[in-house]
């Protein structure tokens, strides 16, 4: 399942974790000097909003199976592959951006 920046600026919004200053810059917007996704993509650390455009996150789910006792067991685990890491996204949301990620992904 491919997640692109539509998926996280969503995520963000919903989980309730983007600063106020996100949210009083959106009430001060003005359409001919930003819009919300460079907003957004200045907060997460990027130099510029199409290097935000460009983020991309895929989460595959790979089985593996093996024997053990006469009985085939299978497992499956998640791998990643992401375009364009987020330069300013601390530790903490970033583990619970990936882990809804993941469980997104295993839902499908």
């Amino acid at each position: 399942m491919i997640f692109t920046y539509n998926d996280l600026k969503f995520w963000l919004e919903d989980a309730d974790l983007l600063p106020q200053s996100y949210w009083d810059a959106l009430e001060d917007y003005n359409p001919d000097d930003k819009n919300s996704d460079e907003i957004l993509a200045k907060w997460l650390g990027f130099v510029h909003v199409a290097d935000f455009y460009e983020y991309e996150m895929q989460i595959t789910y790979i089985e593996e199976s093996y024997n053990e006792d006469g009985y085939t067991n299978t497992t499956a685990y998640p791998t990643t592959s992401i375009y364009r890491d987020i330069p300013n996204l601390d530790n903490d949301t970033y583990i619970k951006w990936m882990n809804w990620a993941t469980q997104v992904a295993s839902e499908e």
